[in-house]
């Protein structure tokens, strides 16, 4: 069995002192050099076993596309992590034993204070690993299962953290404060443009600069992207936008969205974008994305590059304390509070089923006289949508 090999400068620092030998290392990036030997990457695994059973390099190629880039580069980081802890007790790997992987996660669950997590991510990524080996998996094991609900019950010492929810008035003050769209430059018009779109679609950064690929008519790989044709502006104000190979759309349907404009110029996400789109129709590269990078050709922005405009907004509003994922769960926090239906809060936030949107994202607060309606105190006022929604009255 070859032996997985670890740059000791790149070793962090194992627990001996605890009841298992070794402890993972840390989850910093870079803190675990990649075995030379036993392990290259789940990727190369699926290539060597798919050709080995005589696979087209096309097919093997595109087999990977079943995950996300940042998906396989968190399985990667668990299985190194994995792969370091058997080397320093001189364990086997890759085909380690389900005692092994029992004692890992115990110790998983003993390093974090929500190790549901974790151990979620560890079995997911073991699962693609022992899939890619052809072997079996020891999460197979209804004696593993069972450890991780254990695990789960036991290990978790704190409540999960939930996402976290701005104020959106700053942001409002902010762009009325710059005035109309016409008069702002073209970094402050992107900023705006893509701020109210987030809020108002309850965007995560990726929806509009998705990492998916296809495969165009020459049979090249081409990148997704969000493009003025995936956007139609309405005689009526609104505008229709469809979002595609985003996350959640795994079956590359879609999900089609009606943005409705706002009644103060401003702040509507209409007009907005409809200007930005406007004001850089002669720089649009024949790709046709929408947003686009400040550069001399400009290209399309990615996720990161969408991610670093919203965090500009937040802090341009005097916000601190959220990124760029806080917009997902505001947006939907506010119409849920605000009275909006939640179903179709539901399904303009493209969430992948209502218990996560509800449990996770969704914060409103039932109203101030919800204990005394509940004690038949006090009635509800029947104008007041945001106390019936909120106290559960409303369907």
């Amino acid at each position: 069995m070859p032996s997985v090999v670890v740059n000791d400068q790149h070793k962090t620092h194992m627990d001996t002192s605890a009841s298992h030998q070794r402890h993972p290392s840390s989850s910093v990036p870079g803190t675990i050099a990649k075995p030379s030997m036993a392990f290259d990457g789940l990727v190369g695994q699926w290539e060597a076993t798919l050709t080995k059973d005589c696979w087209s390099q096309e097919a093997s190629h595109v087999f990977a596309m079943a995950w996300a880039p940042s998906t396989l580069a968190l399985y990667d980081k668990a299985i190194l992590q994995f792969a370091q802890y058997c080397e320093e007790c001189v364990l086997p790997f890759p085909h380690a034993s389900e005692a092994t992987i029992a004692t890992y996660l115990c110790i998983l669950s003993e390093n974090s204070e929500c190790p549901s997590s974790q151990l979620t991510t560890f079995r997911a990524a073991w699962t693609a690993h022992t899939h890619s080996l052809c072997m079996a998996n020891a999460f197979d094991s209804y004696r593993i299962g069972y450890l991780v609900s254990a695990l789960v019950k036991t290990g978790t010492k704190a409540a999960m953290t939930r996402s976290s929810v701005m104020p959106v008035e700053p942001f409002f003050k902010l762009f009325q404060d710059w005035g109309p769209s016409v008069t702002l430059p073209l970094e402050k018009l992107r900023l705006k443009a893509v701020t109210l779109l987030a809020l108002a679609m309850m965007l995560r950064q990726s929806d509009i600069a998705p990492w998916s690929k296809y495969h165009d008519a020459s049979g090249v790989l081409q990148s997704v992207l969000f493009t003025t044709r995936d956007i139609c502006f309405l005689q009526n104000g609104a505008m229709q936008v469809m979002l595609f190979a985003i996350k959640n759309d795994y079956h590359r349907q879609g999900f089609d969205v009606m943005v409705q404009p706002a009644w103060i110029e401003c702040l509507c996400p209409v007009r907005t974008l409809r200007q930005y789109i406007k004001r850089t129709q002669y720089i649009r590269p024949a790709s046709g994305a929408v947003f686009l990078t400040l550069d001399n050709p400009p290209a399309p922005m990615s996720s990161t590059a969408v991610a670093r405009v919203l965090e500009s907004a937040i802090h341009a509003a005097g916000l601190t304390g959220f990124t760029a994922k806080s917009f997902h769960p505001t947006g939907a926090t506010h119409a849920i509070a605000n009275g909006l239906n939640p179903d179709y809060v539901h399904r303009v936030g493209h969430w992948r089923d209502q218990v996560m949107f509800e449990n996770h994202y969704v914060h409103a607060a039932p109203p101030t006289n919800f204990t005394s309606v509940l004690y038949g105190l006090d009635t509800l006022d029947k104008t007041n949508k945001t106390s019936k929604l909120s106290a559960g009255f409303v369907n």
